[in-house]
């Protein structure tokens, strides 16, 4: 059998084997070795605008990709992208969490 026109790109024949169901977008190649598929290698702290510290190491990446992740450079990188329902502030005090509270716990605030 021989394979002509056929695209590159692992998402065009394997879309119906991805088990992100698209939510992690389609350049597989950004986590997925081609030489085994569970060899992966995303370093969320080095390819991504937001670094995974504190609580955030603990979370699935399902936990913030709800919806299909378009750009690998996230769009998600202050608190209150994910966190505003939780602000207490009403964002009185900007979108700066870091001033005053950690990712390990928002209980004790820096004064």
């Amino acid at each position: 059998m021989t394979y002509t026109d056929v695209k590159t790109a692992c998402y065009s024949c394997h879309r119906n084997d991805d088990e992100h169901k698209g939510l992690l977008g389609q350049a597989c190649h950004q986590c997925h070795n081609p030489n085994g598929w569970r060899i992966w290698d995303f370093d969320h702290n080095k390819r991504t605008k937001f670094k995974l510290g504190g609580k955030h190491k603990e979370l699935h990446c399902y936990d913030c990709h709800k919806t299909v992740v378009i750009d690998m450079k996230n769009k998600l990188s202050a608190c209150s992208d994910c966190h505003s329902a939780d602000d207490v502030h009403n964002g009185q005090f900007g979108r700066d969490c870091a001033r005053c509270h950690t990712t390990k716990t928002f209980e004790n605030a820096k004064l």
